[in-house]
């Protein structure tokens, strides 16, 4: 066996020094593959290094030989004889190529499900987990039951079922963590300032940073087809009320005047509500605070819309912390957890909080300050622009609100950071695993 191992290795090498050369009729150029835990040219460059003809199957069977001795002791005399060294060299391979094919496999089943269309996906990826993992495990646990008659407690088993209980009770249990988050800290009250309708704008009266009182004017719109309706109306009323007054003393059209004096009320509501559309144009400040973002461009006889944010409003005073929670951790947070916040600026130091609450629905799109925590502006959530042009998680994520275990500062812009939160899971890592496991599997299955 070795003879013809070495007579074919020559012969690869050989048909090599030829191709490399160029020499020799019809001299072909094929590409080396060095990866020796495949059966491609690194294999047989190991196994002739070695001098280990048959590589691969020896490793294995002292493989499972070692597997079998560690678990259960069974007392079953190697495959072959060799030495300490030689059996080292077959076991690190062994187990050196399972764990790679393992991984191989497994990759490759995850790419042949997003390559294809979700069904085909999904059933080329059962078909390569079931066959190329599955199968295996399942066959040799199968020898396993098939010899459990020889099994019998001694060292090895003992190992093997105290280690076997430690690790289902590490599973099982529930165990005291700390979550890491994505939070900001930001003012309590706050609010983004948007026009009441698509509006021109005449006057900008703040600037980013100055501090405003409340019911202060801030911007001052027009819009001309309210000033044209009010007109109309006004005219129909002016109308109206001339009609009337010229059927006062007519007693025979009594039914035309009620018709009229309908006509003159309704024209009078349609110009109180068009009055009170345009008093909403001149937007006053909700409350008094500082203005800590405005909208650039905004100059006299441009239009905005109804969604775009003329400025940001922070009110002064408390303030707090906002983290965001993965829905796949949402059972190990509880309210009265504490955590401390740390600031990406490590000048402002730790701040210690206590989670307040955590919002019953996932979130659905990022306000402002939501922003400093989206990928798409940096942040560390997963997050996407809809075609509406807002920005929304691309998984289901909840926002937890984190009030400060201390004073409470007084800040007026909000600060990116990340929230360390103690958790006592309410399950143990089997079952999150699980709930994970299964909620992925609900959400994948929507085709």
């Amino acid at each position: 066996m070795v003879e013809g191992a070495g007579k074919l290795n020559a012969k690869w090498s050989g048909n090599m020094g030829e191709e490399q050369t160029g020499k020799g009729h019809g001299a072909r150029l094929d590409p080396v593959t060095p990866n020796p835990l495949m059966r491609f040219d690194g294999y047989y460059l190991l196994s002739d290094l070695l001098g280990l003809p048959n590589l691969q199957d020896r490793a294995f069977r002292f493989g499972r030989w070692h597997l079998r001795e560690t678990l259960f002791g069974l007392g079953d005399p190697p495959p072959e004889g060799a030495s300490p060294y030689r059996r080292r060299i077959l076991l690190g391979y062994a187990y050196a190529t399972w764990i790679y094919r393992a991984l191989l496999f497994l990759g490759i089943a995850l790419l042949v499900y997003h390559l294809f269309f979700k069904v085909l996906g999904i059933f080329l990826m059962a078909v390569e987990i079931i066959w190329f993992l599955a199968l295996p495990i399942y066959r040799e646990v199968g020898e396993w039951r098939r010899r459990g008659a020889e099994m019998a407690w001694n060292r090895s088993t003992r190992r093997s079922a105290l280690v076997g209980g430690l690790l289902l009770l590490a599973l099982i249990l529930p165990w005291r963590g700390t979550l890491t988050l994505p939070a900001v800290h930001r003012a309590s009250a706050f609010q983004a300032i948007f026009p009441p309708s698509p509006a021109l704008l005449i006057e900008s009266l703040v600037t980013a940073g100055k501090r405003v009182d409340q019911n202060e004017p801030l911007f001052r719109l027009i819009d001309p087809e309210i000033d044209r309706e009010l007109e109309r109306q006004r005219r129909e009323a002016r109308l109206a009320a001339l009609e009337l007054s010229r059927q006062a003393g007519d007693p025979e059209r009594l039914e035309q005047r009620l018709v009229l004096e309908e006509r003159l009320e309704k024209a009078r509501c349609e110009i109180r509500r068009q009055q009170k559309r345009q008093e909403q144009l001149v937007i006053k400040a909700p409350f008094a605070g500082r203005i800590q973002t405005t909208a650039e461009g905004l100059t006299p006889g441009r239009w905005v819309g109804t969604r775009e944010e003329l400025a940001y409003l922070v009110a002064p005073g408390k303030s707090e912390v906002i983290a965001y929670l993965g829905e796949e951790d949402i059972e190990t947070a509880k309210p009265g957890d504490r955590g401390r916040f740390y600031a990406v600026d490590p000048a402002l130091g730790p701040v210690e909080v206590v989670l307040k609450e955590i919002d019953p629905a996932p979130v659905q799109q990022f306000g402002h300050n939501d922003l400093y925590v989206a990928s798409t502006h940096g942040g560390e959530v997963a997050a996407k622009r809809s075609p509406e042009g807002q920005v929304v998680p691309e998984k289901a994520i909840y926002r937890l609100r984190l009030e400060l275990k201390d004073t409470p500062l007084t800040i007026d812009q909000a600060v990116r950071g990340s929230l360390a939160l103690n958790v006592s899971a309410g399950s143990g890592v089997l079952q999150r695993g699980l709930q994970r496991a299964w909620a992925l599997l609900i959400r994948e299955s929507g085709f």
